[in-house]
């Protein structure tokens, strides 16, 4: 399941710059925590 566009701009507003190797050296645990983890709320509440 791919991040939704604007779970991405959240994403990136929280974490400028950041690249995250997880996918590359742990693809199940993105697998399982992806279709669950939510950045759409976080900066609505800053």
């Amino acid at each position: 399941m791919e991040i939704r566009e604007d779970a991405q701009r959240n994403h990136d507003q929280l974490f400028p710059g950041h690249q995250s190797t997880l996918r590359h050296t742990d693809p199940e645990l993105v697998a399982g925590v992806s279709p669950v983890a939510r950045f759409d709320g976080p900066v609505a509440s800053l």
